[in-house]
């Protein structure tokens, strides 16, 4: 059995639960603020064509919690009990109040770095500043490697549904590397990237000679579906998940993909640019849904604070070139392969009324740069990479320019960024901590981040660098 925190909110929290022999678990809050008066509501993801794996996977909300507490959730299943921790989100934060988020993408099984036992850090493995809630950017499993070594799946056709319960379950102290535990730490927000389908998804890739045409289609379709079960399902909140009136499907097809939340004065967003993303030579182009790109418009045009955009792929990238597109066999393609929701996307975030962070993952490496929009000083915008969680074979393309420019379709069209941190090979996960400043500061927030890595003797991590700025 497994517990997995999802979604937290001011008055509830959303949880994955997976039982043993398709039994309904037997729930109920064990400890926390009003635990024996918290509503409990268990549902069932399981759906007509789903394979029996499913049948043992259920979401619980559990509601009418107080703010800013800490609680613990039972389930009982054929005589085995398990336990899961979460916390409720607070109201809003007083100033000199910390708020801390994990980031990370990329974990490929085959090359963990015993992940699970180095998070978190003993920094934030306390109740004065813990890990309220982490974001995973993508490429949370690989479907097109090898689970033993990592390496493509040259010659057979990934099984989604049994390489997403193998490795959900692992524990730690098992032959394998425990990311049911990692997973089982801290209430997880999701997003996808390729490889919860296959590298450079929904493209072909010369590497994978088994995946094409209605296998393709098949495929995908069973992937896709897979990431509502074990992913998608994470990020439904508590208060919809209670209500038992609407059915689960639209929301795990849209609201548990691209959605908002606040923290006051923190404004999150993730956007989904891989699930519905089209080939980059469609007509037309598009790697999001224009209704998820309106409504990221929307909410970056009415901020009320600073914004923090998460999505899976970095804004700060060139096109990929054109040997590449045909190919596929050197990189892939980007979110700037899509001219016309590239240019949507910088045209809004340089006209935010207030800064913004992006938060991203993908290419193995991790950084932070500071973009300036040409002919702007505000808004000030950060992008924050940490990637990745366990490295595959082969390397992203590290990248130690000090300075360098984005450009897309629009106005201004070009913006200048500067390194404030790169890194190769080491990082392993990124924490971000938030501290809103006294009203002298204009209501901005402190932002610092230290990216992590496994200590020599891998029990520990040790904090590789820290860089601290200001979001207003």
């Amino acid at each position: 059995m497994l517990i997995v925190p999802g979604r937290p909110a001011v008055d509830g929290l959303t949880w994955w639960v997976m039982s043993e022999m398709g039994q309904v678990p037997v729930v109920r809050m064990l400890e926390g603020p009003d635990a024996a008066t918290a509503q409990v509501t268990i549902r069932p993801l399981k759906e007509p064509n789903d394979p029996a794996v499913v049948d043992d996977i259920f979401l619980v909300a559990t509601t009418g919690l107080q703010p800013d507490a800490r609680y613990t959730l039972e389930a009982v299943a054929n005589q085995e009990s398990v336990q899961g921790t979460s916390r409720t989100l607070p109201s809003a934060l007083a100033a000199g109040q910390p708020f801390t988020i994990a980031l990370g993408s990329c974990y490929c099984r085959a090359k963990d770095r015993v992940l699970a036992s180095v998070y978190p850090p003993p920094l934030h493995d306390n109740e004065t500043d813990p890990i309220r809630m982490r974001f995973l950017g993508g490429d949370q499993i690989y479907m097109d490697l090898s689970a033993t070594s990592g390496a493509p799946l040259l010659l057979e056709v990934p099984a989604p549904w049994q390489l997403y319960a193998n490795q959900w379950q692992q524990r730690p102290g098992s032959s394998a590397d425990g990311f049911g535990a990692f997973l089982g730490s801290t209430p997880s927000l999701v997003a996808a990237d390729d490889h919860e389908f296959w590298n450079d998804y929904p493209h072909e890739n010369i590497h994978l000679t088994r995946i094409h045409g209605n296998t393709m289609r098949t495929l995908a379709t069973q992937m896709d579906r897979a990431f509502s079960v074990f992913q998608a399902s994470l990020n439904i909140d508590p208060s919809k998940l209670a209500d038992t009136s609407k059915t689960l499907s639209d929301s795990l097809a849209d609201g548990a993909r691209t959605f908002q939340m606040d923290v006051g004065p923190l404004h999150f967003f993730v956007l989904d640019v891989r699930t519905r993303r089209t080939r980059f030579n469609a007509a037309p182009a598009h790697f999001a849904q224009a209704a998820w790109l309106d409504r990221f418009e929307q909410w970056l045009g009415g901020l009320a604070g600073p914004g923090i955009l998460v999505v899976a792929q970095p804004l700060v990238e060139d096109p990929v070139k054109p040997i590449a597109r045909f190919f596929h066999t050197m990189g892939d393609v980007n979110l700037p392969d899509y001219p016309e929701d590239f240019g949507r996307l910088w045209d809004a975030i340089c006209s935010a009324p207030h800064d913004v962070l992006i938060l991203s993952g993908d290419i193995h490496w991790s950084r932070l740069y500071s973009i300036t929009p040409a002919g702007k000083t505000r808004p000030q915008i950060f992008e924050v990479i940490s990637s990745p969680l366990a490295r595959i074979p082969g390397s992203g393309s590290f990248n130690n320019s000090a300075q360098g420019k984005v450009k897309w379709n629009g106005s201004p069209g070009l913006a200048e960024w500067t390194k404030w941190f790169a890194k190769d090979l080491n990082p392993t996960y990124a924490t971000l901590t938030f501290v809103p400043q006294v009203d002298q500061l204009g209501g901005s927030i402190s932002v610092s981040i230290r990216w992590w890595e496994p200590s020599g003797n891998s029990t520990l991590p040790q904090a590789m660098d820290e860089k601290t700025f200001l979001l207003s």
